[in-house]
């Protein structure tokens, strides 16, 4: 799996990329399929110098779609204890967009490092991704309680709804990434 690297500083925030190879299956241990399969959304990688990595999902033409992928993370040494912790993805629909919709949601746990988890720490509620103009989804984690080195369990939810079936239809993440508050 992948490991995430800084980037540019959007709004006053530093900026974490996480791999989009870092996301997997329920179980943590397996890694994205190549393709969508309706359950899970594909890790999809392309030509090589032509295409970038993206998780893409099933075609939802004509159904409705409810797939997930997880990651597991680890705040950085940098991170400011209680400071603002933000998810953000890149993400809308390739092809053709739903006549229903197609949406993005998060959920988020803190891990008490001794084998289970609190309460969801995601805010922000579902949120519409269905364009085929891809742009930026800001999910906000309740920072009380966190520190640097706390490890997150992130799950994301893919889902879309269609009837009329006027082509191929799928949802797409281009990238993700923590914004964080840094000391």
């Amino acid at each position: 799996m992948g490991t995430t690297t800084e980037i540019d500083k959007p709004g006053g925030l530093d900026a974490l990329q996480i791999p989009l190879n870092a996301f997997c299956l329920v179980d943590f241990q397996v890694a994205l399929p190549v393709a969508g399969d309706g359950t899970n959304p594909g890790f999809v990688v392309g030509t090589f110098g032509t295409d970038a990595p993206s998780i893409v999902g099933s075609d939802f033409g004509g159904t409705t779609i409810d797939e997930d992928c997880y990651l597991t993370a680890t705040l950085p040494s940098d991170y400011e204890d209680g400071g603002i912790l933000t998810m953000r993805f890149h993400a809308g629909v390739l092809t053709t967009v739903a006549d229903d919709d197609a949406q993005i949601d998060v959920v988020c746990y803190k891990s008490d490092e001794e084998a289970s988890v609190g309460a969801d720490i995601c805010t922000t509620a579902i949120q519409s991704i269905n364009s085929l103009t891809l742009a930026d989804f800001d999910f906000t984690i309740t920072p009380t309680g966190l520190a640097p080195g706390d490890i997150l369990l992130i799950g994301v939810n893919l889902v879309a709804t269609d009837a009329g079936d006027l082509g191929v239809m799928q949802t797409i993440i281009g990238a993700a990434k923590f914004l964080y508050e840094r000391q």
